[in-house]
């Protein structure tokens, strides 16, 4: 009630600014804990896991399943992030993977078909932007 910022406004701009920083707290912490990990272990990635309901924008079925290692940023349409929320109201989060292991189904990233469908259902006009790079450690690199 006291900010200018928030006074007249509708009330869902501030859950939505409280949201989208609890989220970027919850994922930087995670990511520094990914690092750490790497320090001893020295095969931890981190990949980007999109949350896909009816609000699911397609720029975050674009970014589902970008894998990259801990010092490196994700790329997004709208530009590079270290972790996720790329934007206000992105629910994604940064999950922990190691080198060795197999990547979950649910992890993997989804198709051009896919983010074509979900621009489309949004009503945007043409193509969707140029997919964001998916991944900076070769596919061939992980455990099948």
């Amino acid at each position: 009630a006291s900010s200018p910022f928030l006074q007249g406004a509708p009330a869902y701009w501030a859950e939505r600014i409280v949201r989208t920083e609890v989220l970027n707290a919850n994922n930087a912490s995670s990511n520094i804990a990914i690092t750490t990990l790497n320090e001893d272990l020295g095969d931890m990635l981190k990949v980007n896991s999109a949350t896909f309901d009816s609000r699911t924008s397609a720029d975050s079925y674009a970014v589902h399943g970008q894998i990259r290692r801990t010092n490196e940023a994700f790329d997004s349409w709208f530009g590079s992030f270290m972790h996720p929320p790329d934007r206000p109201n992105d629910r994604s989060v940064v999950v922990p993977h190691r080198m060795s292991w197999p990547l979950p189904a649910g992890l993997k990233p989804k198709s051009d078909g896919e983010i074509a469908a979900r621009w489309a259902m949004e009503g945007r006009k043409g193509s969707p932007p140029a997919r964001p790079r998916i991944s900076t450690v070769p596919m061939d690199q992980l455990r099948k």
